[in-house]
């Protein structure tokens, strides 16, 4: 049986730790640090423009490489949704939020960005 669990994590810091404890899972990193700059409520591809005009100058970085590294982590998001066995709540978008706080402790749950406006 595959395992139903998705770790998501802001980095990929303990992914070896949970293989080694045997907690079982799909994982996915998503390490868009929304303390950190603009977080506007716009389509994904403005939103993905704005994040990565504030997070490569900020951070010394390549804006191809932060460009890639956000749509490949919010695809992966997206993706969770489309597991056969993602929850059928009706609870499918991360809500975009002018609070960091809210917007990360929204990503576990949630799945897809599809209603972005």
């Amino acid at each position: 049986m595959t395992s139903r669990v998705v770790h998501v994590r802001c980095g990929s810091d303990i992914r070896a730790k949970l293989q080694q404890a045997g907690l079982d899972g799909r994982f996915v990193e998503f390490s868009d640090p929304v303390c950190d700059g603009p977080v506007p409520a716009l389509d994904r591809a403005a939103y993905i423009d704005t994040r990565t005009g504030h997070l490569a100058p900020a951070y010394g970085l390549a804006p191809n490489l932060v460009r890639r590294k956000l749509e490949d982590e919010y695809q992966a998001i997206d993706d969770i949704s489309q597991d056969e066995h993602a929850p059928s709540s009706g609870v499918n978008t991360i809500p975009m939020t002018s609070s960091p706080l809210l917007a990360c402790w929204q990503l576990p749950v949630a799945s897809s960005r599809r209603d972005w406006n």
